[in-house]
This record gives C-alpha cells, sequence and structure tokens, in this order.
C-alpha cells in the first residue's frame, strides 16, 4: 500500500477541497489542533475501512457542511486503486481506472478492500507506529503476544487445522463412548418407540399411584390424630379419678364431696375410660391399616420411579445411537488424531524457530545504531522468549528500555515482520509517535527507510534541520493559502 495522492472535501478541520501528493518521506507539520491526525492518519482509515475515532459518523464532516469525502490514490503490487468514500455511505472503486464492483453493496465492497488491503487491525498493528498504544505495539503486550504476532502470517491456517482436529477427534470420542455404553441394544426407531410407550405407562401408573399414597397418607393421619385425642381423653379421666380419690374438696369448685357424690363421679369417669378404649381398639387396626397401605404404594412408586429412569436413559442413549448410527469410527481413529494434534503443537514451534531465525537480521541491523542486538529463544516446550544485549554483553528486557530504545525496536520488528511477509512496498505512519527519538535517532531511521522499500508519513509538532528528499507538508500554509484563494 503505496499513497500517491490524497483529497479531502469538507473532511474534518479540511473546510473546502484540499489535495495532498505523496513521496517515499513525507513529513506533515503544523500546529496542535489544526488537523495533521485527522488528515493523514484517521483520513486513511476512514478511507479504507469506514473507520472513525468519532462515536457519531456525522462528526466526519466539517460542523458548517453537510456533504464531505475522502478520495485516495494509492498503489498496491503493479495496481493502482483510486478509492473514494463519501459521507454517509457511498463508496466507489477503480482499479486502474476501471470500475470495480459497481453492483456490489457497501458491505461487498469492503469485504474487497480488506482481501487487497488487510483488516483494520492489521494496519493498526503493522502500519501504525506507536510507542505506547498496545493496539499499535505489539511488544507493550508481552512474550505470548509476540510470539502469536511472529505466527499470525499463518495463524489463521493453524487454528483452522487445529480446530477442525479437535473436532474430529470430539466426536470419534464421544462416538466410541456411545458405541461402548450401547452395544446391547440394538438402535431402531421401533424399538425407541416402544421404549418412549413403556415410560409414558409408568408415569400413567405413578399418577394413580401417587394418588392413592395421598390417599393413604391422608386417612393414616387422620386416625393417628382421632388415637392421640382418645389417648388425651383417657390421661384427663385418670387425672380427674386420682383428684378425687385423693383430695376431699371438688378440684372443679373446690366443694367438700360427699362420699355418694365421690363415687359417681369415679365411676362416670371410668366409665368413658372404657368407651375411650373400645374406640381406641377400632381405629388402631385402621392406623395400621393405611401405614401399610403408605408403605405399599411408597414402595411401588420407588420401583416405578427405577423403571422409569432406566428406560429413559436407554431412551436417550438409543437417541445418540440413532444419530451416530451413520458413524464407523474406531478407536485407532481417535488415536491417529492425537497424534497429529501433537505433531502440530511441534510444527508450530519448529515453525517459530525458522521465522525468527529470518527475522533477527533485519531486526539487529536497525538496532544496530543505539549498539543493541537481538536473539529470539523457543524452548522444547514452545515457550518464547526475546533476549535484548547490549554493546557491553549486558542482558537488558523489554521494560528496561528507554521510550526512544522501545520504539526503535517496534520500528525494528515491524520493518522484519513486513518483509518477511512480502508487505514491504507499503507506508508506515507515524502519528506523533517518533516525538520520543532524539535527532540523531530520528535521522537513522529515515536512512534505513531510505535503504528499505517502505514509504513514510511522519506527523510531527516540530522538526529541527529537516534533511533532504523530506515532502513536507505544512498545514500552516495550506490552510493560509487556502483562505487566500
Amino acid at each position: 500500500m503505496i499513497p500517491i495522492k490524497l483529497k479531502l472535501f469538507n473532511y474534518k478541520q479540511f473546510v473546502g477541497e484540499h489535495n495532498f501528493s505523496f513521496e517515499k518521506l513525507n513529513l506533515i507539520s503544523g500546529p496542535n489542533g489544526i488537523g495533521k491526525s485527522n488528515g493523514f492518519l484517521y483520513s486513511w482509515e476512514f478511507l479504507i475501512y469506514g473507520y472513525t475515532d468519532k462515536k457519531k459518523l456525522q462528526d466526519i464532516v466539517t460542523r458548517t457542511k453537510k456533504k464531505g469525502y475522502v478520495e485516495g490514490e494509492i498503489k498496491k503490487d503493479n495496481d493502482i486503486y483510486v478509492i473514494k468514500r463519501e459521507y454517509p455511505t457511498n463508496l466507489s472503486i477503480k482499479k486502474n481506472n476501471k470500475l470495480i464492483g459497481k453492483e456490489w453493496n457497501l458491505t461487498e465492497k469492503e469485504r474487497y478492500l480488506r482481501k487487497i488491503f488487510g483488516d483494520i487491525n492489521y494496519f493498526k498493528q503493522f502500519k501504525l507506529i506507536d510507542a505506547y498504544d498496545k493496539d499499535t505495539n505489539f511488544l507493550e503486550k508481552g512474550p505470548t503476544a509476540i510470539k502469536k504476532t511472529l505466527l499470525s502470517i499463518n495463524t489463521n491456517k493453524l487454528d483452522n487445522i487445529k480446530t477442525n482436529l479437535l473436532d474430529i477427534r470430539r466426536e470419534r470420542d464421544r462416538y466410541n463412548r456411545d458405541h461402548l455404553e450401547l452395544n446391547n441394544h440394538y438402535a431402531s426407531k421401533k424399538r425407541l418407540n416402544i421404549l418412549k410407550q413403556s415410560k409414558l405407562k409408568i408415569e400413567n401408573q405413578q399418577m394413580e399411584l401417587e394418588k392413592k399414597l395421598n390417599k393413604a397418607k391422608e386417612l393414616y393421619y387422620k386416625y393417628k390424630a382421632n388415637l392421640n385425642k382418645i389417648k388425651d381423653n383417657i390421661s384427663t379421666a385418670k387425672a380427674k379419678i386420682y383428684k378425687v380419690i385423693h383430695y376431699k374438696k371438688c378440684y372443679v369448685c373446690y366443694q367438700t364431696l360427699s362420699a355418694e357424690t365421690r363415687n359417681r363421679i369415679i365411676r362416670d369417669r371410668k366409665q368413658d375410660i372404657k368407651n375411650e378404649t373400645i374406640n381406641g381398639k377400632k381405629i388402631i387396626p385402621k392406623i395400621k391399616k393405611y401405614k401399610s397401605l403408605a408403605l405399599k404404594f411408597k414402595h411401588q412408586m420407588q420401583k416405578l420411579t427405577f423403571q422409569w429412569k432406566k428406560i429413559k436413559n436407554l431412551e436417550y442413549e438409543l437417541e445418540t445411537k440413532l444419530k451416530q448410527s451413520k458413524f464407523k469410527f474406531t478407536t485407532k481413529d481417535v488415536e491417529i488424531v492425537t497424534k497429529a494434534l501433537k505433531k502440530l503443537d511441534g510444527f508450530s514451534s519448529s515453525y517459530l524457530v525458522n521465522r525468527i531465525q529470518v527475522l533477527e537480521p533485519v531486526v539487529n541491523a536497525v538496532l544496530s545504531k543505539i549498539k543493541f542486538k537481538i536473539k529470539f529463544d523457543v524452548n522444547e516446550h514452545g515457550k518464547f522468549n526475546m533476549i535484548l544485549t547490549d554493546d557491553k554483553k549486558q542482558t537488558w528486557s523489554y521494560r528496561d528500555l528507554s521510550s526512544g530504545q522501545k520504539l526503535i525496536l517496534q520500528i525494528a520488528m515491524k520493518f522484519a515482520l513486513l518483509i518477511e511477509r512480502g508487505d514491504s512496498n507499503t507506508v508506515l505512519i507515524a502519528d506523533e509517535g517518533l516525538n520520543s527519538l532524539d535527532s540523531t535517532n530520528l535521522l537513522h531511521i529515515i536512512q534505513l527507510l531510505n535503504n528499505f522499500p517502505f514509504y513514510l508519513i511522519m506527523i510531527l509538532h516540530r522538526f529541527k534541520n529537516i534533511p533532504t528528499g523530506i515532502n513536507v507538508i505544512d498545514l500552516k500554509k495550506e490552510f493560509k493559502s487556502t483562505t487566500t484563494h
């Protein structure tokens, strides 16, 4: 992706039409708030990806205008693309002066652009330079993220292979497990229907039994309560007899009782005891009867529940068996897939080792200016580590580096990865990302870019002693000249 021209019309701070041309090295200068980032970073993101840093899409146009667009001419490989994205949803694409996808909708056009230029995450991760933003600087995320980035060229392929292998193993494992459980039962729809009917029959029996059980319990507790009441009445009568015998006064009115009255009370209470005892003897068989029935029904319910669960499990097994009736996998199949997964893990580590051997020389060529050298290490378990040493053979971690050193390391890694990916003829955009470099290191990066097949758009607030060969776009002069005209 090599930018050739950019046209902004009523885009953010750019009121009216503004045209810009690019060379290999480009410097965007101007005071804060004039539109450097909007015009030369976010405009590309909006143009190619429809991406905006604003919450509302209408915020991309100027406050005083309702229409605006970004148009860019870009070289990719040997083709020239002219892309024009208008607010809010119009998008046109020309390839070598030929209109592309005239019949496509917006989604199909954007899919085409992603296929040509990569997605927004790829753009941010590999085409932008920033010392602190983790979306831009993957080195800030640690060894695991670095390893993933190094493998990212074929990550999707490896992940798809691994996912497919895991799916195959999972299905075959489940089949073999179910096969072992079901080998005593021939799976057929007829047998399955018989099981369903048997289960329904048991459910009906359970409902009837539950009614009988509840009725037996109800009568048992009813007669049990009556018997307890009789026992209470007998206890009360005995207590009254005891008081009449042992006390001279009435236990109710506390008047002195005559012998005749005393004998009458004792005789009446004894008759009460006799009557209650007779009633109790009549109730006890009923209590035993309904208790026995309740236990019998409960036992039958438990037996039916056991049968129901057994049929339910068998029904589930047969249903599973019928679903997998076309499977013809063996334990050997599962073993083969498991071995393939292990080999894939080994291949990932081996592939990473080969990749870093290619990347190291390129990264070290950039780091030589700051007297550092890098070595990537992958152990037998696939654990990745990045070892930095200075000219005094002292070991450094990434966290120990200064902001400028971190930035140079990031640039070196991006150079190496883009070259290794075959995406070297492309632009890098540094939105104030080079501010942490001193003038010596900044000139070193610019000189390297002259030797590497990369283009640069650097957005800087200030740059003293600008070397020759840099295309300077001074927005202060741009807006002044536009106002004058």
